[in-house]
């Protein structure tokens, strides 16, 4: 099956000049199993233009795009949606490249010459992004049951009850 086809495929921007690698991307995807829907933007303007479309549940960017930075690519990224993962495909981004970026806010950072990582490091991302996200709806969970017994409380000492 091809996995644009699926109706539960991974809404994935991938911000890539070159065709050749764009391809690649998408083979080894395709060979990791993840039912995908591979959006591809070769600039700055394209990427940008591909945010305000959104969402997508994977941020893949080249660190060395002619013309933009992969820091500003994952900075826009970071403002735009932050829940979502951004992870670098790159093949000269170095090590202390790679450090800062995830520093930054990358979920992970995967070389062109290693490809082979590209699904379990989607995944990982991907279940981090989950994970973050239920951890929220719980924080969120127990603010709201706070508030409630406090309010409770309050009542009880002033013998008013709305419940």
């Amino acid at each position: 099956m091809n996995p644009t086809e699926s109706a539960k495929a991974l809404r994935i921007l991938l911000l890539e000049d070159n065709p050749d690698d764009h391809q690649l991307v998408v083979k080894t995807l395709g060979e990791a199993g993840l039912p995908w829907a591979v959006e591809c933007v070769p600039d700055k303007r394209g990427f940008e233009q591909a945010l305000e479309h959104g969402p997508f549940a994977v941020i893949l960017a080249d660190f060395a795009v002619p013309g933009y930075d992969g820091f500003a690519a994952l900075a826009l990224a970071r403002q735009k949606c932050p829940a979502t993962p951004f992870l670098f495909v790159s093949g000269i981004m170095g090590e202390e490249q790679a450090v800062a970026a995830l520093k930054q806010g990358a979920a992970d950072y995967v070389s062109k010459q290693h490809l082979g990582r590209l699904g379990p490091a989607v995944l990982g991302g991907l279940r981090k992004a989950h994970e973050d996200a239920e951890r929220l709806r719980a924080e969120k969970e127990r603010i709201a049951a706070e508030a409630k017994f406090r309010t409770l409380v309050e009542q009880s000492l002033t013998g008013i009850y709305i419940i």
